[in-house]
């Protein structure tokens, strides 16, 4: 029998470790520790009849090597002023689910903080796991749940989040950051969950503008949720090989993903470079109220990425900008909006939306938008686009635009497909545009779709994400032909690598129909009759 599989899953577990990520001592002196509410500071914190109670204690004591657990039901609050109740140590562990009987410990902070760039927790040294906590923020002003390189003074590298909650952030939930021109490299973000972080990003890889220099380098963010934030995730300014992946970002005030660099008005001009070699792959992104992934340049800097596998739908629910699952913009009128050598590869995803707030601007994709796209190359392939009554594909200005075996299905007969600056296609002639493009219903699966919204804006249920797998019709076996590292379908449960595609010709969308899937790529399907 055949099987039919997302090629992505969202339920992963396990740690990636990056080539040299970790150097944590393994020196005799090494100890582990244990801190418990109503434990006493006096005494060795080596067991739990002996468990300290503060974490001045273990602030004043751990050394590299260290472990530390805290007591998962009990709750530490901050003292200082700057809100912040932990300062991390290099190379120590810290971990607040696997001691006690509660879920995970929590970190929580009663400061009123007017200190910029501190967080509930501080992950400001290197070679740093900190796993298991509930971080509340308790919405106080200007202070993030964790930092990670943003308040340091020197290069950083090794540190892994997982298992976290973050929560009611006056700003940022998770940030990766770093100032006075250090770099900060090789972090993890794994099974952690942002969210009421309503004034700026749940998850956020983000180059300081505050010094020229500032840099992160090989950030992986994996099997993440971020809702109701400001934005759900982003990578900002000189953040080189940044990986999202397997996430899922909803019901959030702006995007989805959103990748950028920062305007003049916002530092701008200590910034020279843009995120490159991004890989964005295998997300679930839906009912942002903004645009499902954007990609934003006010200066003329080369940016590149990998955009594959995604799952977007009904973004722009109500709208206040975009309106759209996936956007590529600028705001530069007058100059190339990206620098020479910009390339964005889109590939193997479903964007999907029936209704849109925005109905005189609406669409699914937008290639440039409000100034043009010299200087950006994009490849756009193996894409189904289903959209209802509005246009599917812009493209403005003059980027270079590789396209080949994209789906396109509109509701409505008649509606212009894809839209350049000159040219409008309907149904009937977007073959001209695209010779191996489908034109026909992609015959999804189906079942139950999220009819309202919970959440910010209405009511909410889980996806049923297996409404959008194919298992017969144009989606089969019609998709171009990539190569490497397109050609993994499917992640299974527990691993980290993908297994090989099957035998045979790639399909178009998400999915990836599993089986004996050898047939050669069929001809494009017939013209849809208006």
């Amino acid at each position: 029998m055949k099987t039919r599989f997302l090629n992505f899953n969202l339920i992963l577990f396990g740690l990636i470790i990056f080539s040299g990520i970790f150097v944590l001592s393994t020196s005799a002196s090494a100890a582990t520790y244990y801190v418990k509410n109503g434990g006493n500071d006096s005494l060795s914190g080596l067991d739990d009849a002996n468990a300290w109670e503060t974490i001045a204690k273990v602030e004043a004591t751990v050394t590299s090597g260290d472990m530390v657990y805290f007591r998962s039901q009990d709750v530490w609050e901050s003292s200082i002023t700057s809100g912040v109740v932990l300062h991390a140590t290099s190379g120590v562990i810290y971990d607040g689910a696997t001691y006690g009987l509660g879920t995970r410990a929590k970190f929580k902070s009663n400061a009123v903080s007017s200190y910029n760039n501190w967080s509930t927790a501080d992950l400001n040294e290197s070679n740093i796991i900190f796993r298991g906590f509930d971080i509340d923020s308790n919405d106080q002003t200007s202070l993030d749940g964790i930092g990670i390189g943003y308040v340091a003074d020197k290069d950083i590298s090794g540190i892994t989040v997982d298992n976290c909650t973050v929560h009611n952030t006056g700003r940022y939930g998770i940030i990766v950051s770093n100032s006075g021109g250090h770099k900060t490299s090789n972090v993890q973000i794994l099974n952690t969950e942002t969210y009421d972080c309503l004034y700026a990003t749940g998850i956020d890889v983000y180059a300081s503008w505050n010094t020229p220099g500032n840099q992160n380098e090989t950030v992986l963010v994996r099997n993440c949720i971020s809702h109701n934030n400001l934005e759900g995730f982003s990578i900002v300014n000189d953040s080189k090989n940044v990986t999202l992946e397997y996430n899922r970002a909803y019901d959030n005030i702006h995007d989805g993903i959103l990748v950028r660099t920062s305007p003049d008005y916002e530092g701008g001009e200590n910034v020279f470079s843009a995120p490159i070699n991004m890989i964005v792959r295998y997300n679930v992104i839906y009912n942002n109220a903004d645009t499902g992934i954007r990609i934003y340049s006010p200066s003329a800097l080369t940016m590149s990425g990998a955009f594959y596998g995604n799952l977007l739908y009904e973004n722009g629910q109500p709208s206040i900008g975009d309106c759209a699952e996936f956007s590529v913009i600028s705001s530069n009128a007058t100059d190339d909006a990206f620098g020479a050598g910009t390339v964005f590869d889109i590939y193997n995803n479903t964007f999907y939306s029936l209704t849109k707030a925005c109905t005189n601007s609406a669409r699914l994709v937008n290639l440039g938008l409000w100034a043009n796209l010299e200087g950006a190359e994009v490849n756009f392939k193996n894409n189904i686009l289903y959209a209802g009554n509005f246009t599917e594909l812009f493209i403005d200005g003059a980027p270079v635009v590789n396209h080949s075996n994209n789906l396109f299905y509109s509701t409505t007969l008649g509606r212009t497909l894809v839209k350049t600056e000159t040219t409008d296609y309907t149904s009937t002639a977007v073959n001209t545009w695209e010779p191996t493009a489908q034109n026909t219903d992609p015959q999804f699966n189906g079942g139950t779709l999220p009819t309202g919204f919970t959440g910010i804006y209405g009511t909410d249920m889980l996806p049923n994400t297996n409404y959008f797998a194919t298992t017969s019709g144009p989606t089969i076996n019609n998709g171009a032909t990539l190569g490497s590292p397109y050609d993994g379908n499917i992640n299974t449960a527990g691993t980290d690598n993908p297994i090989a595609r099957l035998a045979g010709a790639y399909d178009i969308g998400a999915y990836e129909y599993q089986g004996a899937d050898i047939t050669a790529p069929n001809a494009p399907s017939g013209l849809s009759v208006d």
